[in-house]
């Protein structure tokens, strides 16, 4: 995701504020030289609105159910003879549709947000040099989402634990409570986000130099309710010396049962330098060209820290993991004995702390050329530099191993060669096969067996075939995109083999081979009627060989017990002494097969609603699978979105006329597409 050219680094901030933004660009499949960092199966790209030439100004204010209230505004125009501004802000509250049942009157999902945008330009008529500053900086808060979890006494699936007579996992259509009832009074979650860019272009006649610098930081802490319940999860109490120590066989009984509230805080902060330069032909040419270099400096922390309340526990006394088969016997330790606090949302211990340091240098060219008057080919091509350090600080609540395992240094090709036909010019037929890549990583888990330490690059082969046609008849736009992705070395979530340690860490697994196709219009038999529809079809299947160990516990898979009523095991191809699921042919966990969008607009031909707007919209989405084994599957919906009134006056200054402007609430022709990788 980028902002105004900006990449957003930190993944758990990219629900940005939709400020004063002129257009969504949702650009797909790898790309090279358009936008290179980071795009390994494409990116969305917010484009914010560009200062005016004419003194100009909007406000909308929001308001809606559940306590929605919101405004925005903006104010544009020149501030001297060579400089012109724009300004623009929002703030926005609204409750969540859900309400915790333990908690009455308290909402979940509540949101409360602000933001600024500003930005500095040169005027149109300033010279050869044009230049461009923006600053953008946000503030969100939120409480805990409604979320409810499955209790393991309904699992029907997995491994069977004959004595205790539950199973590992439940298998089919995940139900759906009428309420959610969740531990009130959490801490709210933060994202605080900022960039500031400067655009600088240089007109050389038939060669045009640009210049693009960009600080960007951004902070995410989230809270959640970690054991699901407002009663706290169940544990054994065990006294140290006594009871805590014995084998599981003798059976020693606990002192008592006793819940505990535990809150896990996830923080991630991440901050980027970059810069990039290009040199580009310009004008009409038979060959257009570009050529360019780029650097960045990014640093990632990621962070996790957990609270378990203390309750009655005396300080000689620690938790045990309740005992299924007779849970008045003593289980093994928990693991929260590591976090207990007296009170855990407002303190909680940390668990993992990691920091990454990553530079990249990039070198990236395209040509295009017209081989006649209708047939275009074009060409991209990228060499990426990528040197990554970690320091590992803490890891399972003790010491990791620091900056021990030096940087390792990666180094990729990626291309594209697309070709362009237009017969007509309301009609585009085009091909393109390109290549992305992601670097690989380091665990940050100490005494890992030396091939789970670190984790390989991944790569992808996208082939694309489609035709768009754009008019100015009741046919205003039609796409047909068919498209194949060859996944190699796939990057995927799995429990190490290491024995000893039970961590989750980053492995490859065999890949992915996905193909699909997509489908978008709009129709406008009137100039106040619109129907706009876009539909994809996507089938992501890991390939023979693969393996997902992170599903083991899911499966049933133990150190006594090797079947599963639902899991295909054999051993790791990693390392053969572990046993895993094999997820060959199986579809990627929150990959949905089928989405649907569509949209009726009525825009009032009478003078007096001139610029009102009547929008009914529906939305679809399949069924998809909540881990790659396949199991648990949820989110089939059809959604009907209710009537939505609009009217938007912009006043131009020059004309003192109000212009009344139609702003589609879906944003755009590309929207309703699923994520090509569905990763």
């Amino acid at each position: 995701m980028f902002i105004d050219g900006v990449y957003q680094a930190n993944r758990d901030a990219i629900d940005v504020a939709m400020l004063d933004i002129e257009r969504i660009e949702v650009v797909k499949g790898p790309q090279s030289a358009l936008f290179g960092h980071s795009t390994f199966a494409g990116l969305i790209h917010y484009i914010a609105a560009k200062p005016t030439e004419t003194l100009s100004y909007y406000g909308w204010a929001d308001a809606g159910t559940d306590d929605l209230y919101g405004f925005r505004s903006a104010f544009s125009g020149p501030i001297s003879g060579s400089l012109k501004a724009r300004v623009a802000a929002s703030w926005q509250s609204a409750n969540g549709t859900w309400e915790n049942a333990a908690s009455p009157g308290q909402h979940v999902g509540n949101t409360r947000g602000w933001a600024f945008a500003g930005t500095l330009a040169t005027r149109d008529a300033a010279g050869p040099l044009s230049a461009s500053l923006s600053v953008r900086y946000g503030e969100n808060r939120t409480n805990q989402p409604p979320f409810y979890g499955l209790d393991y006494r309904s699992f029907n699936c997995g491994g069977h634990d004959p004595k205790s007579g539950t199973w590992s996992y439940f298998c089919g259509d995940a139900p759906l409570p009428s309420r959610v009832s969740l531990s009130p009074d959490l801490p709210d979650s933060r994202t605080r986000t900022g960039q500031v860019g400067l655009h600088l272009a240089l007109d050389l006649g038939d060669v045009e130099i640009l210049s693009d610098t960009s600080y960007y930081s951004a902070t995410a802490a989230t809270y959640r309710d970690f054991d699901g319940g407002p009663e706290g999860e169940l544990f054994g109490v065990c006294t140290v010396g006594f009871n805590c120590a014995a084998p599981l066989d003798l059976g020693k009984p606990v002192n008592r049962l006793q819940r505990s509230n535990t809150v896990q805080q996830r923080r991630l902060v991440a901050s980027e330098y970059a810069q990039e330069l290009r040199l580009l032909s310009v004008g009409e040419h038979s060959v257009d060209w570009q050529l360019g270099a780029a650097v960045y400096r990014t640093r990632s922390r990621f962070q996790f820290a957990y609270g378990a309340e203390r309750g009655e526990l005396a300080a000689n006394e620690r938790f045990t993991s309740l005992n299924l088969v007779e849970p008045l016997r003593v289980g093994s330790l928990a693991a929260m004995n590591s976090a207990i606090e007296d009170g855990p949302n407002s303190a909680q211990v940390v668990q993992s702390d990691s920091i990454e340091h990553r530079r990249t240098m990039a070198a990236f060219a395209t040509l295009e050329s017209g081989l006649s008057e209708q047939l275009r080919l074009r060409g991209e091509f990228r060499a990426n530099w990528e040197r990554l350090g970690l320091d590992s600080r803490k890891a399972n609540f003790t010491a990791s191993f620091g900056r021990s395992m030096g940087a390792r240094s990666f180094f990729d090709l990626t291309g594209r060669v697309g070709l362009e036909y237009r017969p007509t010019e309301a009609m585009l037929l085009y091909g393109s096969y390109a290549r992305g890549s992601r670097s690989g990583g380091i665990n940050a888990q100490p005494s890992l067996l030396p091939e789970e330490q670190t984790y390989a690059p991944e790569s992808n082969w996208t082939g694309e075939l489609g035709v768009k046609y754009a008019g100015d008849g009741w046919l205003r736009s039609a796409q047909v995109t068919a498209y194949h992705i060859d996944w190699r070395g796939t990057q995927i979530i799995g429990l190490t083999a290491t024995p000893g340690i039970a961590a989750l860490i980053q492995r490859n697994t065999r890949g992915v081979r996905t193909w699909g196709v997509e489908f978008a219009g709009e129709i406008r038999p009137t100039e106040w009627i619109g129907l706009d529809f876009a539909l994809s079809y996507a089938n992501p299947r890991f390939k023979p060989g693969s393996e997902d160990p992170g599903s083991n516990a899911f499966c049933g898979l133990s150190q006594s017990s090797i079947a599963s009523s639902f899991c295909t095991i054999r051993p790791s191809w990693v390392n053969p002494r572990q046993l895993v699921p094999d997820v060959s042919g199986n579809r990627l966990a929150r990959a949905a097969k089928t989405s649907l969008a569509m949209g009726f607009t009525l825009i009032p031909a009478f003078e007096y609603l001139h610029g009102a707007t009547l929008r009914l919209g529906v939305s679809y989405q399949g069924n998809v699978f909540e881990r790659q084994v396949n199991g648990l599957y949820y989110g089939e919906r059809l959604l009907l979105y209710q009537p939505a009134v609009r009217l938007t006056r912009v006043r131009d200054s020059q004309t003192d006329e109000s212009l009344n402007q139609w702003r589609p609430a879906f944003g755009g022709r590309d929207h309703g597409i699923s994520d090509r990788l569905a990763g």
